[in-house]
Protein backbone atom coordinates (compact mmCIF):
# COMPACT_ATOMS: atom_id res chain seq x y z
CA UNK A 1 0.00 0.00 0.00
CA UNK A 2 2.82 2.38 0.34
CA UNK A 3 4.24 1.91 -2.79
CA UNK A 4 0.82 2.63 -4.47
CA UNK A 5 0.12 5.57 -1.79
CA UNK A 6 3.30 7.19 -3.10
CA UNK A 7 2.41 8.00 -6.32
CA UNK A 8 5.39 7.20 -8.29
CA UNK A 9 4.34 4.02 -9.38
CA UNK A 10 1.80 3.10 -12.81
CA UNK A 11 1.04 0.23 -12.73
CA UNK A 12 -0.19 0.74 -16.52
CA UNK A 13 3.07 1.95 -17.49
CA UNK A 14 4.79 -0.49 -15.45
CA UNK A 15 2.67 -3.81 -17.62
CA UNK A 16 3.09 -1.44 -20.81
CA UNK A 17 6.56 -1.70 -20.39
CA UNK A 18 7.24 -4.98 -19.00
CA UNK A 19 4.79 -7.43 -21.14
CA UNK A 20 5.71 -10.47 -19.12
CA UNK A 21 4.01 -9.16 -16.33
CA UNK A 22 0.40 -9.44 -17.24
CA UNK A 23 1.58 -12.74 -19.35
CA UNK A 24 2.49 -13.93 -15.90
CA UNK A 25 -0.58 -12.59 -13.77
CA UNK A 26 1.53 -11.24 -11.78
CA UNK A 27 0.14 -7.57 -9.57
CA UNK A 28 2.82 -5.02 -11.00
CA UNK A 29 3.50 -4.19 -7.31
CA UNK A 30 4.24 -7.03 -6.24
CA UNK A 31 6.36 -7.68 -8.70
CA UNK A 32 8.32 -4.92 -8.67
CA UNK A 33 9.13 -5.80 -4.78
CA UNK A 34 9.52 -9.18 -5.56
CA UNK A 35 11.96 -8.79 -8.79
CA UNK A 36 11.52 -5.87 -11.12
CA UNK A 37 13.85 -3.75 -9.09
CA UNK A 38 16.59 -6.11 -8.82
CA UNK A 39 16.01 -6.25 -12.76
CA UNK A 40 16.53 -2.47 -13.02
CA UNK A 41 12.76 -1.82 -13.90
CA UNK A 42 11.34 1.01 -13.74
CA UNK A 43 8.05 1.93 -11.15
CA UNK A 44 7.01 4.85 -13.36
CA UNK A 45 8.36 7.01 -16.46
CA UNK A 46 9.71 9.16 -13.76
CA UNK A 47 11.96 6.85 -11.08
CA UNK A 48 14.72 5.64 -12.13
CA UNK A 49 15.50 2.73 -10.63
CA UNK A 50 19.25 1.93 -11.26
CA UNK A 51 20.11 5.60 -11.09
CA UNK A 52 18.83 6.30 -7.65
CA UNK A 53 20.49 2.90 -6.72
CA UNK A 54 23.82 5.08 -7.54
CA UNK A 55 23.02 7.92 -6.55
CA UNK A 56 21.90 6.11 -3.01
CA UNK A 57 24.62 3.46 -2.72
CA UNK A 58 26.04 4.70 0.59
CA UNK A 59 22.55 4.74 2.07
CA UNK A 60 20.91 2.34 0.06
CA UNK A 61 20.56 -1.48 1.99
CA UNK A 62 21.95 -4.55 -0.84
CA UNK A 63 19.07 -5.52 -1.33
CA UNK A 64 16.95 -2.50 -0.10
CA UNK A 65 14.00 -2.02 -2.81
CA UNK A 66 14.87 1.83 -3.89
CA UNK A 67 11.45 3.09 -4.54
CA UNK A 68 11.03 1.83 -0.71
CA UNK A 69 14.01 3.65 0.00
CA UNK A 70 13.33 6.93 -1.15
CA UNK A 71 8.94 6.83 0.63
CA UNK A 72 10.95 6.34 3.81
CA UNK A 73 13.59 8.41 3.70
CA UNK A 74 12.56 11.21 1.47
CA UNK A 75 15.76 10.98 -0.70
CA UNK A 76 16.35 12.72 -3.35
CA UNK A 77 15.37 11.75 -6.97
CA UNK A 78 17.73 11.59 -9.31
CA UNK A 79 17.05 13.97 -12.52
CA UNK A 80 18.21 11.38 -15.13
CA UNK A 81 14.88 9.45 -14.79
CA UNK A 82 13.61 6.92 -17.47
CA UNK A 83 12.00 8.37 -20.82
CA UNK A 84 8.53 7.89 -21.49
CA UNK A 85 8.97 6.17 -24.93
CA UNK A 86 10.60 3.24 -26.52
CA UNK A 87 10.82 -0.27 -26.64
CA UNK A 88 11.00 -2.36 -23.22
CA UNK A 89 14.73 -1.76 -22.19
CA UNK A 90 14.95 2.25 -23.59
CA UNK A 91 16.34 3.06 -19.86
CA UNK A 92 19.12 0.94 -20.49
CA UNK A 93 19.76 1.44 -24.15
CA UNK A 94 22.45 4.23 -23.76
CA UNK A 95 24.71 2.00 -21.36
CA UNK A 96 27.71 0.82 -23.05
CA UNK A 97 27.12 -2.79 -24.19
CA UNK A 98 29.17 -5.58 -22.17
CA UNK A 99 32.31 -7.29 -23.35
CA UNK A 100 30.75 -10.67 -24.27
CA UNK A 101 34.04 -12.00 -22.74
CA UNK A 102 33.47 -11.14 -19.47
CA UNK A 103 30.07 -13.29 -19.48
CA UNK A 104 30.58 -15.88 -17.10
CA UNK A 105 28.81 -19.17 -17.02
CA UNK A 106 28.62 -22.58 -14.94
CA UNK A 107 27.82 -25.53 -16.65
CA UNK A 108 25.70 -28.35 -15.19
CA UNK A 109 26.48 -32.06 -15.74
CA UNK A 110 24.84 -34.62 -14.04
CA UNK A 111 26.10 -37.89 -14.90
CA UNK A 112 26.12 -41.92 -13.74
CA UNK A 113 27.85 -44.62 -15.57
CA UNK A 114 28.56 -42.86 -18.47
CA UNK A 115 32.17 -43.57 -19.25
CA UNK A 116 31.58 -44.62 -22.95
CA UNK A 117 30.59 -41.07 -24.05
CA UNK A 118 31.32 -38.83 -21.13
CA UNK A 119 34.81 -37.78 -22.81
CA UNK A 120 33.07 -36.51 -26.28
CA UNK A 121 31.13 -34.40 -23.88
CA UNK A 122 33.47 -32.56 -22.15
CA UNK A 123 35.58 -32.30 -25.09
CA UNK A 124 32.69 -30.34 -26.26
CA UNK A 125 33.19 -28.24 -23.63
CA UNK A 126 36.96 -27.57 -23.67
CA UNK A 127 36.76 -26.96 -27.33
CA UNK A 128 34.32 -23.44 -26.46
CA UNK A 129 35.47 -20.58 -28.57
CA UNK A 130 34.55 -18.45 -24.80
CA UNK A 131 36.82 -19.54 -22.17
CA UNK A 132 35.00 -18.08 -19.51
CA UNK A 133 33.11 -21.09 -17.88
CA UNK A 134 33.20 -23.41 -15.25
CA UNK A 135 32.10 -27.06 -15.90
CA UNK A 136 30.35 -28.53 -12.49
CA UNK A 137 29.50 -32.52 -12.98
CA UNK A 138 27.72 -34.45 -10.02
CA UNK A 139 28.58 -37.88 -10.23
CA UNK A 140 25.14 -40.03 -9.11
CA UNK A 141 26.55 -42.69 -7.88
CA UNK A 142 28.26 -44.33 -11.03
CA UNK A 143 30.08 -47.49 -10.62
CA UNK A 144 32.09 -47.89 -14.17
CA UNK A 145 35.38 -45.78 -13.43
CA UNK A 146 33.83 -42.51 -14.41
CA UNK A 147 35.24 -40.56 -11.71
CA UNK A 148 39.13 -42.19 -12.27
CA UNK A 149 38.60 -41.36 -16.44
CA UNK A 150 37.42 -37.54 -15.26
CA UNK A 151 40.52 -37.26 -12.89
CA UNK A 152 42.86 -38.85 -15.73
CA UNK A 153 41.83 -37.14 -18.41
CA UNK A 154 40.92 -33.40 -17.03
CA UNK A 155 43.78 -33.40 -14.53
CA UNK A 156 44.69 -29.92 -15.10
CA UNK A 157 41.11 -28.43 -15.28
CA UNK A 158 40.24 -29.91 -12.32
CA UNK A 159 43.22 -28.34 -10.43
CA UNK A 160 42.54 -25.23 -11.96
CA UNK A 161 39.35 -25.55 -10.89
CA UNK A 162 37.95 -25.24 -14.17
CA UNK A 163 36.07 -28.85 -13.60
CA UNK A 164 34.73 -29.25 -10.48
CA UNK A 165 33.86 -32.83 -10.14
CA UNK A 166 31.17 -33.76 -6.97
CA UNK A 167 30.56 -37.29 -6.21
CA UNK A 168 27.17 -38.78 -4.44
CA UNK A 169 28.10 -42.03 -3.25
CA UNK A 170 24.39 -43.16 -3.92
CA UNK A 171 22.03 -42.52 -6.71
CA UNK A 172 19.69 -39.34 -5.91
CA UNK A 173 17.92 -38.73 -9.38
CA UNK A 174 19.10 -36.48 -11.52
CA UNK A 175 16.67 -33.69 -10.02
CA UNK A 176 18.80 -33.71 -7.14
CA UNK A 177 22.17 -34.25 -8.99
CA UNK A 178 21.29 -31.09 -11.12
CA UNK A 179 20.50 -29.06 -8.00
CA UNK A 180 23.26 -30.07 -6.22
CA UNK A 181 25.31 -28.82 -9.11
CA UNK A 182 23.06 -25.14 -9.17
CA UNK A 183 23.89 -25.01 -5.24
CA UNK A 184 27.77 -25.13 -6.45
CA UNK A 185 27.57 -22.71 -9.45
CA UNK A 186 29.68 -19.32 -9.06
CA UNK A 187 28.86 -17.63 -12.07
CA UNK A 188 26.22 -15.59 -12.81
CA UNK A 189 24.69 -17.34 -15.91
CA UNK A 190 23.93 -21.44 -15.99
CA UNK A 191 23.86 -23.49 -19.09
CA UNK A 192 23.61 -27.64 -18.73
CA UNK A 193 25.32 -30.27 -20.90
CA UNK A 194 23.93 -34.13 -20.27
CA UNK A 195 26.85 -36.15 -20.68
CA UNK A 196 25.54 -37.80 -23.60
CA UNK A 197 25.66 -34.76 -25.89
CA UNK A 198 27.74 -32.72 -27.14
CA UNK A 199 27.43 -28.83 -27.81
CA UNK A 200 28.88 -26.99 -31.13
CA UNK A 201 32.27 -24.55 -30.20
CA UNK A 202 30.10 -21.49 -30.64
CA UNK A 203 27.58 -22.42 -28.06
CA UNK A 204 29.01 -20.61 -24.87
CA UNK A 205 29.56 -17.87 -27.14
CA UNK A 206 26.49 -17.38 -29.21
CA UNK A 207 24.61 -17.30 -25.76
CA UNK A 208 27.22 -14.48 -24.47
CA UNK A 209 25.92 -12.14 -27.64
CA UNK A 210 22.69 -12.95 -26.98
CA UNK A 211 23.06 -11.81 -23.76
CA UNK A 212 24.89 -8.66 -24.34
CA UNK A 213 21.69 -7.24 -26.72
CA UNK A 214 19.36 -8.26 -24.30
CA UNK A 215 20.28 -6.84 -21.28
CA UNK A 216 17.52 -7.04 -18.99
CA UNK A 217 16.56 -11.07 -20.38
CA UNK A 218 17.36 -13.40 -17.93
CA UNK A 219 16.20 -17.10 -19.72
CA UNK A 220 17.51 -17.92 -22.98
CA UNK A 221 17.31 -20.90 -25.63
CA UNK A 222 19.01 -21.73 -29.06
CA UNK A 223 17.47 -24.77 -31.39
CA UNK A 224 19.35 -28.15 -31.62
CA UNK A 225 19.57 -31.37 -33.82
CA UNK A 226 19.04 -34.87 -33.10
CA UNK A 227 21.84 -37.12 -33.75
CA UNK A 228 21.04 -39.03 -36.94
CA UNK A 229 18.51 -37.21 -38.52
CA UNK A 230 17.75 -34.03 -39.90
CA UNK A 231 15.14 -33.22 -37.24
CA UNK A 232 15.36 -30.26 -35.88
CA UNK A 233 13.93 -28.98 -32.09
CA UNK A 234 13.14 -25.52 -30.95
CA UNK A 235 10.93 -22.62 -32.82
CA UNK A 236 9.99 -18.86 -31.50
CA UNK A 237 8.71 -19.10 -27.89
CA UNK A 238 5.02 -19.00 -27.07
CA UNK A 239 4.05 -19.52 -23.60
CA UNK A 240 1.08 -21.15 -24.50
CA UNK A 241 2.32 -23.66 -26.60
CA UNK A 242 5.26 -24.04 -24.36
CA UNK A 243 2.56 -25.47 -22.02
CA UNK A 244 0.49 -27.55 -24.36
CA UNK A 245 4.08 -29.73 -25.61
CA UNK A 246 7.89 -29.05 -24.54
CA UNK A 247 9.95 -27.43 -27.19
CA UNK A 248 12.64 -26.10 -25.75
CA UNK A 249 15.63 -28.76 -24.41
CA UNK A 250 17.40 -28.06 -21.15
CA UNK A 251 20.63 -28.58 -23.45
CA UNK A 252 20.07 -24.99 -25.20
CA UNK A 253 18.63 -23.48 -22.08
CA UNK A 254 20.68 -20.75 -20.59
CA UNK A 255 19.45 -18.74 -17.61
CA UNK A 256 20.65 -16.29 -14.52
CA UNK A 257 21.87 -17.80 -11.65
CA UNK A 258 18.96 -15.31 -10.15
CA UNK A 259 16.37 -17.85 -11.48
CA UNK A 260 17.27 -20.29 -9.76
CA UNK A 261 17.72 -18.81 -6.66
CA UNK A 262 14.29 -16.94 -7.08
CA UNK A 263 12.35 -19.94 -8.47
CA UNK A 264 14.12 -23.09 -7.16
CA UNK A 265 15.91 -25.85 -8.94
CA UNK A 266 14.44 -28.82 -10.32
CA UNK A 267 11.01 -30.98 -8.61
CA UNK A 268 12.46 -33.38 -7.39
CA UNK A 269 9.19 -34.52 -7.17
CA UNK A 270 8.84 -35.58 -10.69
CA UNK A 271 10.05 -38.66 -12.11
CA UNK A 272 9.96 -37.20 -15.84
CA UNK A 273 9.31 -34.17 -17.59
CA UNK A 274 11.57 -32.49 -15.01
CA UNK A 275 13.02 -30.43 -17.60
CA UNK A 276 10.19 -29.11 -18.82
CA UNK A 277 8.64 -28.24 -15.80
CA UNK A 278 12.01 -25.85 -14.96
CA UNK A 279 11.59 -24.26 -17.77
CA UNK A 280 7.68 -23.56 -17.92
CA UNK A 281 8.06 -22.30 -14.21
CA UNK A 282 10.70 -19.40 -14.91
CA UNK A 283 9.54 -18.87 -18.78
CA UNK A 284 5.99 -17.68 -16.83
CA UNK A 285 7.79 -14.76 -15.00
CA UNK A 286 10.66 -14.28 -17.07
CA UNK A 287 10.00 -14.97 -20.57
CA UNK A 288 13.19 -16.36 -23.07
CA UNK A 289 14.81 -14.55 -26.01
CA UNK A 290 15.11 -17.25 -28.68
CA UNK A 291 17.92 -17.87 -30.79
CA UNK A 292 17.10 -19.42 -34.19
CA UNK A 293 20.61 -21.12 -34.26
CA UNK A 294 21.62 -24.98 -33.66
CA UNK A 295 23.76 -24.96 -30.78
CA UNK A 296 23.76 -28.67 -29.60
CA UNK A 297 23.53 -32.16 -30.95
CA UNK A 298 20.86 -34.23 -28.97
CA UNK A 299 21.89 -38.35 -28.46
CA UNK A 300 18.25 -39.96 -28.65
CA UNK A 301 19.65 -43.38 -28.77
CA UNK A 302 17.58 -45.76 -26.34
CA UNK A 303 18.93 -47.27 -23.72
CA UNK A 304 17.47 -48.65 -20.40
CA UNK A 305 18.29 -45.95 -17.78
CA UNK A 306 17.03 -43.31 -19.57
CA UNK A 307 14.13 -41.95 -17.90
CA UNK A 308 12.15 -41.38 -20.98
CA UNK A 309 11.61 -45.13 -21.23
CA UNK A 310 10.97 -45.85 -17.97
CA UNK A 311 8.51 -43.69 -16.42
CA UNK A 312 4.85 -42.81 -17.29
CA UNK A 313 4.64 -39.85 -19.91
CA UNK A 314 0.84 -39.43 -19.61
CA UNK A 315 0.99 -39.23 -15.54
CA UNK A 316 4.30 -36.80 -16.07
CA UNK A 317 2.24 -34.74 -18.09
CA UNK A 318 -0.22 -34.58 -16.32
CA UNK A 319 1.45 -33.57 -12.91
CA UNK A 320 3.17 -31.10 -14.83
CA UNK A 321 -0.30 -29.41 -15.70
CA UNK A 322 -1.52 -29.90 -12.65
CA UNK A 323 0.95 -28.02 -11.08
CA UNK A 324 1.16 -25.14 -12.92
CA UNK A 325 -2.35 -25.00 -13.71
CA UNK A 326 -2.32 -24.39 -17.31
CA UNK A 327 -5.68 -26.28 -17.91
CA UNK A 328 -8.02 -28.92 -15.80
CA UNK A 329 -6.13 -32.25 -15.24
CA UNK A 330 -8.49 -34.89 -15.94
CA UNK A 331 -7.91 -38.96 -15.59
CA UNK A 332 -10.50 -41.04 -16.83
CA UNK A 333 -10.64 -44.37 -15.02
CA UNK A 334 -11.34 -47.11 -17.45
CA UNK A 335 -12.11 -50.72 -14.87
CA UNK A 336 -12.75 -53.58 -16.38
CA UNK A 337 -13.59 -57.33 -15.90
CA UNK A 338 -13.73 -60.35 -18.90
CA UNK A 339 -15.66 -57.21 -21.06
CA UNK A 340 -14.11 -58.25 -24.17
CA UNK A 341 -17.58 -57.41 -26.16
CA UNK A 342 -17.62 -54.01 -25.23
CA UNK A 343 -14.26 -52.43 -23.76
CA UNK A 344 -13.27 -51.22 -27.36
CA UNK A 345 -16.50 -48.83 -27.48
CA UNK A 346 -15.56 -47.38 -23.89
CA UNK A 347 -11.77 -46.81 -25.08
CA UNK A 348 -12.87 -45.44 -28.12
CA UNK A 349 -15.50 -43.01 -26.20
CA UNK A 350 -12.81 -41.78 -24.07
CA UNK A 351 -10.06 -41.19 -26.03
CA UNK A 352 -12.46 -38.74 -28.49
CA UNK A 353 -13.14 -36.53 -25.38
CA UNK A 354 -12.56 -32.79 -26.55
CA UNK A 355 -12.01 -29.49 -24.32
CA UNK A 356 -10.03 -27.53 -22.76
CA UNK A 357 -8.21 -29.98 -20.00
CA UNK A 358 -5.83 -32.41 -20.15
CA UNK A 359 -6.30 -36.04 -19.09
CA UNK A 360 -5.11 -39.06 -19.44
CA UNK A 361 -6.70 -42.98 -19.91
CA UNK A 362 -5.91 -45.32 -16.67
CA UNK A 363 -7.04 -48.62 -17.64
CA UNK A 364 -7.19 -50.93 -14.95
CA UNK A 365 -8.50 -55.00 -16.00
CA UNK A 366 -9.11 -56.84 -13.15
CA UNK A 367 -7.37 -60.09 -14.20
CA UNK A 368 -9.60 -60.87 -17.18
CA UNK A 369 -9.49 -64.48 -18.16
CA UNK A 370 -11.07 -63.49 -21.39
CA UNK A 371 -9.61 -61.64 -24.70
CA UNK A 372 -9.92 -57.74 -22.73
CA UNK A 373 -6.33 -57.12 -21.73
CA UNK A 374 -5.02 -58.29 -25.38
CA UNK A 375 -7.63 -55.59 -26.52
CA UNK A 376 -6.41 -52.84 -24.02
CA UNK A 377 -2.72 -53.84 -24.42
CA UNK A 378 -3.19 -53.27 -28.21
CA UNK A 379 -4.99 -50.01 -27.30
CA UNK A 380 -2.44 -48.35 -24.95
CA UNK A 381 0.67 -49.40 -27.65
CA UNK A 382 -1.75 -47.02 -30.34
CA UNK A 383 -1.99 -44.36 -27.76
CA UNK A 384 1.08 -44.21 -25.65
CA UNK A 385 1.18 -40.60 -24.82
CA UNK A 386 -2.50 -40.85 -23.21
CA UNK A 387 -2.70 -43.86 -21.85
CA UNK A 388 -1.30 -45.76 -18.77
CA UNK A 389 -1.93 -49.42 -18.25
CA UNK A 390 -2.05 -50.37 -14.83
CA UNK A 391 -4.31 -53.61 -15.41
CA UNK A 392 -3.51 -56.56 -12.78
CA UNK A 393 -2.69 -60.11 -13.81
CA UNK A 394 -4.69 -61.14 -10.63
CA UNK A 395 -8.68 -60.74 -9.67
CA UNK A 396 -8.62 -58.52 -6.84
CA UNK A 397 -12.59 -57.61 -6.60
CA UNK A 398 -14.10 -54.62 -8.12
CA UNK A 399 -13.21 -52.54 -4.28
CA UNK A 400 -9.63 -52.90 -4.72
CA UNK A 401 -10.00 -51.96 -8.42
CA UNK A 402 -11.62 -48.41 -7.56
CA UNK A 403 -9.45 -47.90 -4.83
CA UNK A 404 -5.96 -48.87 -6.82
CA UNK A 405 -7.56 -46.58 -9.67
CA UNK A 406 -7.76 -43.25 -6.99
CA UNK A 407 -4.28 -43.73 -5.80
CA UNK A 408 -2.69 -43.69 -8.96
CA UNK A 409 -5.12 -40.86 -10.58
CA UNK A 410 -2.60 -37.97 -11.64
CA UNK A 411 -5.63 -35.46 -12.28
CA UNK A 412 -7.40 -33.06 -10.38
CA UNK A 413 -10.58 -35.36 -11.48
CA UNK A 414 -11.44 -38.30 -12.12
CA UNK A 415 -13.97 -39.49 -14.57
CA UNK A 416 -15.24 -43.41 -14.06
CA UNK A 417 -15.88 -45.13 -17.16
CA UNK A 418 -17.10 -49.15 -16.55
CA UNK A 419 -15.45 -51.48 -19.38
CA UNK A 420 -19.22 -52.41 -20.55
CA UNK A 421 -20.60 -48.62 -20.72
CA UNK A 422 -19.53 -45.91 -22.99
CA UNK A 423 -19.91 -41.97 -23.46
CA UNK A 424 -22.21 -40.68 -26.55
CA UNK A 425 -20.77 -37.32 -26.16
CA UNK A 426 -17.38 -36.15 -26.82
CA UNK A 427 -18.00 -33.04 -25.09
CA UNK A 428 -18.95 -35.45 -21.50
CA UNK A 429 -15.58 -34.64 -19.85
CA UNK A 430 -15.71 -30.79 -20.53
CA UNK A 431 -18.81 -29.97 -19.72
CA UNK A 432 -18.89 -31.80 -16.46
CA UNK A 433 -15.16 -30.07 -15.55
CA UNK A 434 -16.93 -26.47 -16.67
CA UNK A 435 -19.57 -27.39 -14.00
CA UNK A 436 -17.15 -27.98 -11.17
CA UNK A 437 -14.80 -25.46 -12.10
CA UNK A 438 -18.08 -22.74 -11.78
CA UNK A 439 -19.34 -24.44 -8.96
CA UNK A 440 -16.08 -25.19 -6.56
CA UNK A 441 -18.37 -25.78 -3.66
CA UNK A 442 -19.48 -28.74 -5.53
CA UNK A 443 -17.66 -32.42 -4.18
CA UNK A 444 -18.65 -33.92 -7.60
CA UNK A 445 -21.07 -33.99 -10.64
CA UNK A 446 -22.79 -36.85 -12.70
CA UNK A 447 -25.27 -36.81 -15.37
CA UNK A 448 -28.22 -38.05 -16.66
CA UNK A 449 -27.95 -41.66 -17.82
CA UNK A 450 -29.47 -43.24 -20.66
CA UNK A 451 -29.60 -47.45 -19.58
CA UNK A 452 -29.32 -49.49 -22.78
CA UNK A 453 -31.23 -53.26 -22.05
CA UNK A 454 -29.56 -55.81 -24.23
CA UNK A 455 -31.56 -59.12 -24.76
CA UNK A 456 -31.87 -62.03 -27.76
CA UNK A 457 -29.90 -59.20 -30.06
CA UNK A 458 -32.12 -56.32 -29.13
CA UNK A 459 -31.20 -53.13 -27.60
CA UNK A 460 -34.03 -51.31 -25.47
CA UNK A 461 -33.71 -47.77 -24.36
CA UNK A 462 -35.02 -45.97 -21.86
CA UNK A 463 -34.50 -43.35 -19.00
CA UNK A 464 -34.40 -43.18 -15.32
CA UNK A 465 -37.99 -40.89 -14.19
CA UNK A 466 -35.99 -40.48 -10.63
CA UNK A 467 -33.54 -38.46 -12.67
CA UNK A 468 -36.00 -36.92 -15.22
CA UNK A 469 -37.78 -35.19 -12.30
CA UNK A 470 -35.08 -33.42 -10.63
CA UNK A 471 -35.32 -30.07 -10.33
CA UNK A 472 -32.14 -28.69 -9.03
CA UNK A 473 -28.45 -29.52 -10.52
CA UNK A 474 -27.05 -29.25 -6.82
CA UNK A 475 -28.17 -32.06 -4.69
CA UNK A 476 -28.07 -32.77 -0.45
CA UNK A 477 -28.55 -36.08 1.12
CA UNK A 478 -32.27 -34.88 1.67
CA UNK A 479 -32.66 -35.18 -2.42
CA UNK A 480 -31.12 -38.73 -2.38
CA UNK A 481 -33.49 -39.87 0.77
CA UNK A 482 -36.56 -38.70 -0.79
CA UNK A 483 -35.92 -41.28 -3.69
CA UNK A 484 -37.15 -44.80 -2.68
CA UNK A 485 -33.77 -46.26 -4.25
CA UNK A 486 -32.17 -43.57 -1.99
CA UNK A 487 -29.74 -43.60 -5.52
CA UNK A 488 -29.94 -40.79 -7.94
CA UNK A 489 -26.19 -41.59 -9.52
CA UNK A 490 -27.25 -45.54 -10.77
CA UNK A 491 -23.87 -45.95 -12.13
CA UNK A 492 -20.03 -44.24 -11.84
CA UNK A 493 -19.65 -44.03 -15.98
CA UNK A 494 -22.06 -40.77 -15.39
CA UNK A 495 -19.72 -39.33 -12.86
CA UNK A 496 -16.65 -37.02 -12.20
CA UNK A 497 -15.14 -36.88 -8.95
CA UNK A 498 -12.60 -34.40 -6.91
CA UNK A 499 -9.34 -36.73 -6.85
CA UNK A 500 -8.28 -35.80 -3.74
CA UNK A 501 -11.53 -36.19 -2.11
CA UNK A 502 -12.19 -39.87 -3.34
CA UNK A 503 -8.70 -40.69 -1.87
CA UNK A 504 -10.37 -39.58 1.57
CA UNK A 505 -13.17 -42.83 1.00
CA UNK A 506 -13.01 -44.31 4.36
CA UNK A 507 -11.58 -48.26 3.97
CA UNK A 508 -15.10 -49.27 5.35
CA UNK A 509 -16.84 -47.77 2.29
CA UNK A 510 -15.15 -50.41 -0.24
CA UNK A 511 -16.63 -53.38 1.49
CA UNK A 512 -19.08 -55.48 -0.58
CA UNK A 513 -18.55 -53.17 -3.53
CA UNK A 514 -18.16 -49.48 -3.82
CA UNK A 515 -21.69 -48.09 -4.18
CA UNK A 516 -22.51 -45.12 -5.72
CA UNK A 517 -25.04 -43.93 -2.78
CA UNK A 518 -21.37 -44.35 -0.09
CA UNK A 519 -19.94 -42.21 -2.54
CA UNK A 520 -22.41 -39.29 -2.47
CA UNK A 521 -23.12 -39.52 1.10
CA UNK A 522 -19.49 -39.40 1.69
CA UNK A 523 -19.24 -36.19 -0.65
CA UNK A 524 -21.92 -34.74 -0.13
CA UNK A 525 -20.12 -34.18 3.48
CA UNK A 526 -17.38 -31.90 1.85
CA UNK A 527 -20.50 -30.04 -0.77
CA UNK A 528 -23.25 -30.24 -3.15
CA UNK A 529 -23.51 -33.08 -5.58
CA UNK A 530 -23.64 -31.84 -9.15
CA UNK A 531 -26.26 -32.40 -11.77
CA UNK A 532 -26.60 -32.10 -15.35
CA UNK A 533 -29.74 -33.39 -17.17
CA UNK A 534 -28.93 -34.25 -20.39
CA UNK A 535 -27.71 -38.00 -20.99
CA UNK A 536 -23.77 -38.23 -22.27
CA UNK A 537 -23.37 -41.96 -20.87
CA UNK A 538 -25.29 -45.40 -22.06
CA UNK A 539 -25.34 -47.62 -18.95
CA UNK A 540 -25.34 -50.70 -20.36
CA UNK A 541 -28.00 -53.72 -18.42
CA UNK A 542 -26.46 -56.95 -19.44
CA UNK A 543 -26.85 -60.49 -17.81
CA UNK A 544 -22.64 -60.46 -17.46
CA UNK A 545 -23.73 -57.04 -14.84
CA UNK A 546 -22.16 -57.18 -11.47
CA UNK A 547 -25.59 -56.07 -10.54
CA UNK A 548 -27.93 -58.04 -12.92
CA UNK A 549 -26.23 -61.46 -12.19
CA UNK A 550 -27.53 -61.58 -8.60
CA UNK A 551 -31.03 -63.09 -7.48
CA UNK A 552 -33.60 -61.52 -5.43
CA UNK A 553 -32.84 -62.57 -2.67
CA UNK A 554 -29.05 -61.69 -3.13
CA UNK A 555 -29.95 -58.07 -4.37
CA UNK A 556 -32.36 -57.36 -1.64
CA UNK A 557 -29.47 -58.21 0.92
CA UNK A 558 -27.13 -56.28 -0.99
CA UNK A 559 -28.87 -53.57 -1.12
CA UNK A 560 -29.38 -53.44 3.00
CA UNK A 561 -25.56 -53.97 3.80
CA UNK A 562 -24.82 -51.24 1.24
CA UNK A 563 -26.88 -48.67 2.91
CA UNK A 564 -25.63 -50.34 6.27
CA UNK A 565 -22.81 -48.71 4.98
CA UNK A 566 -24.07 -45.36 3.89
CA UNK A 567 -25.33 -44.98 7.19
CA UNK A 568 -22.22 -44.97 9.01
CA UNK A 569 -20.20 -42.76 6.28
CA UNK A 570 -23.41 -40.18 6.17
CA UNK A 571 -23.54 -36.89 7.89
CA UNK A 572 -25.46 -37.86 11.37
CA UNK A 573 -28.09 -36.09 10.57
CA UNK A 574 -28.98 -38.23 7.67
CA UNK A 575 -28.69 -41.14 9.20
CA UNK A 576 -32.17 -41.90 11.00
CA UNK A 577 -33.94 -41.42 7.85
CA UNK A 578 -30.99 -44.10 6.57
CA UNK A 579 -32.04 -46.67 8.96
CA UNK A 580 -35.84 -46.52 8.10
CA UNK A 581 -34.61 -47.08 4.59
CA UNK A 582 -32.33 -50.13 6.37
CA UNK A 583 -35.68 -51.63 8.30
CA UNK A 584 -37.53 -52.02 4.98
CA UNK A 585 -34.96 -53.88 3.61
CA UNK A 586 -34.74 -56.23 6.35
CA UNK A 587 -38.31 -56.65 6.63
CA UNK A 588 -38.50 -57.59 3.21
CA UNK A 589 -35.60 -60.22 3.21
CA UNK A 590 -36.98 -61.77 5.82
CA UNK A 591 -40.62 -62.01 4.00
CA UNK A 592 -38.68 -63.63 1.32
CA UNK A 593 -36.82 -66.34 3.24
CA UNK A 594 -39.71 -66.93 4.53
CA UNK A 595 -41.74 -68.05 1.80
CA UNK A 596 -38.72 -69.81 0.59
CA UNK A 597 -38.87 -72.10 4.02
CA UNK A 598 -42.70 -72.29 3.27
CA UNK A 599 -41.96 -73.49 0.03
CA UNK A 600 -39.46 -76.24 0.80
Amino acid sequence: MTIKQSGLFDENWYRTQYPDVADAGIDPVEHYLWIGAHLGRNPSPTFDTGAYRERHVGSLAENENPLLHHVRTGAPIPISAAGTSGPVGAATASLPLTDPAGIAFSVIMPTRDRAHCIVAAIDSLMAQSHRNFELVIVDDGSTDGTEQLVARKYADALAAGQIVYIRNETGSGVCMARNIGLSKASRKWITYLDSDNTIRPEFLDTFAQAIVRNPQTQTIYANFKVNGSDRIGGRAFDLKDLASRNFIDIGVFCHSRMCYKMLGGFDSELKRLVDWELILRYAKVFPPVHLPVVLMDYCDRDSDERITRNQSYPQARMQVHRKHDFRPTVTIAVLSYNQEEYILQALESAICQKGWFTFEILIADDGSTDRTPEIIAEFAKKHPHVVRNISSPFNMGISENFRRCFREAAGEYIAILEGDDYWEADDNIARKVRFLRESPECSMVFSKIKMVREKNGSQEVRYLERQIKLKTDKLTGSDFIADPNMNLIVNFSACVFVTDLMRRLPYHAYTYRLSEITVAFFLEKHGPIGYINDAMTAYRHHSGGTWSGLTTPGKIRNAMEIREIVRDVADPKYRPAIQVVIDEYVEKLEKLESQSRAAA
